[in-house]
């Protein structure tokens, strides 16, 4: 090598590494001024031990940053790639895995489950004739949440999905939503028989390999000593946190087993506001795909997202397909959130913006994830800024008044 090519080759290995660094402080950058203070603010004030938000703008990744604990009273910090459960969120990666395989022509959105699952079955005749792959996707089979069938329960999807004929609708078939996690199992495992595999390989190989989600796990292990960089899930009762023992998922995987971060969920959000491409190549047709964000069956309306009485951020509410398709201040909102014994998950798109924000923490049923995602998108929408997380902690100290002067009116009547 001539002395000539070895300037080069140096001048290139410092251009790219100031590249590297360049893009690294880009990052870094808070996008929002006051922003970085806020979340830490508001975590102290709702007692939640560690948050990871990250926020993609026009396939960029503005923000990917770790606050406070993984587990409290150690010093161990979260980062943007510490591992969170992110539970129901898990929901939008099993639909777009079988709009994956819709593309490919192995499934479509209205076979039969028993084209796939051929022994399985449901209590009613009529849905039992009749329930498809869209119908478990969309939360219209007419079942309750049905929990106590697989949660905790030790046994494994097979099972899960054999109970189910046991589980007598509280609606008829297709006639309104009701959130239900075994169908999703029912759909993820179709998505596996369809590909002659499981649902966590197809996770595996079609999404987090080819999108970079190089530390996601499709299965939350139960035992996490191997794991360096996990949180620990939390609860909190009459303002003392308390850690909990991780919750086991593998017999509801396609409904909520997903562990991911900061820095991957910002891959996952660049993948659905990208139509479906990825660094150039697409991963699932464009058509399959937006038939997840099409809505399918109406939710709701009114006050949403914990705008207070009177004050609708939200007018409409439907359901896609593992995603809620809403409108947040008139514009067209994606979301998902999830929960599992000890974490919460707030995930969402303005995608009229190119817009999105994920919020991991390790807290059982916090309200702060969701608070985070919508304050952000106030700071994007650019309208009149509200400190909601304030807003919602007054409405929580009214709500405790008097659920405790009503425990001690009772407590004083024995």
């Amino acid at each position: 090598m001539t002395m000539t090519t070895s300037r080069a080759l140096f001048r290139a290995l410092i251009s790219a590494s100031l590249a590297c660094v360049s893009a690294t402080a880009a990052r870094a950058q808070e996008p929002f001024p006051g922003l970085d203070a806020y979340i830490t603010k508001a975590m102290a004030d709702w007692k939640i031990p560690g948050v990871a938000v990250a926020i993609v703008r026009n396939d960029s990744v503005l923000w990917a940053k770790g606050y406070g604990l993984r587990t409290t009273g150690t010093g161990d910090r979260v980062d943007d790639k510490t591992l969170f459960e992110i539970g129901s969120s898990s929901k939008s990666f099993t639909a777009t895995i079988v709009a994956m395989l819709v593309t490919d022509g192995k499934m479509r959105w209205d076979d039969r489950l028993t084209t796939y699952l051929p022994t399985f079955q449901l209590y009613d005749p009529v849905a039992n004739a009749e329930v498809t792959v869209r119908d478990a996707l969309t939360h219209r089979a007419g079942l309750s949440r049905a929990e106590l069938s697989w949660m905790y329960a030790g046994i494994g999807r097979d099972e899960v999905l054999r109970r189910a004929r046991f589980l007598k609708p509280s609606f008829p078939f297709r006639s309104r939503w009701q959130y239900q996690n075994v169908m999703f199992v029912a759909a993820g495992e179709a998505a596996g028989r369809a590909a002659s595999t499981t649902w966590e390989d197809l996770v595996q190989r079609r999404i987090f390999e080819p999108l970079g989600m190089a530390t996601s796990l499709p299965l939350a292990p139960r035992n996490r000593s191997g794991i360096a960089n996990v949180a620990t899930p939390h609860a909190i009762r009459r303002d003392t946190v308390y850690t909990l023992t991780p919750m086991p998922m593998d017999n509801a995987a396609p409904a909520g087993s997903i562990l991911s971060n900061a820095h991957d969920m910002a891959q996952w959000l660049r993948f659905q506001l990208g139509d479906g491409t990825f660094g150039g190549k697409r991963l699932v047709s464009a058509a399959a795909l937006r038939q997840t964000h099409t809505p399918q069956m109406l939710m709701g309306g009114g006050a949403e997202g914990g705008a207070g009485e009177g004050d609708s951020l939200t007018r409409f509410s439907t359901y896609g397909m593992g995603w809620m398709v809403q409108d947040y201040r008139r514009n067209l909102l994606w979301q998902h959130g999830g929960n599992t014994d000890g974490m919460t998950t707030a995930m969402g798109m303005l995608p009229d913006s190119k817009f999105g924000v994920v919020v991991l923490s390790n807290m059982y049923g916090a309200q702060l994830p969701s608070i985070l995602m919508r304050y952000i998108f106030d700071r994007q929408l650019g309208v009149p800024l509200r400190d909601l997380s304030a807003e919602a902690l007054t409405r929580v100290a009214t709500q405790r008044r008097r659920a405790d002067s009503a425990e001690r009116a009772q407590a004083a009547s024995r």
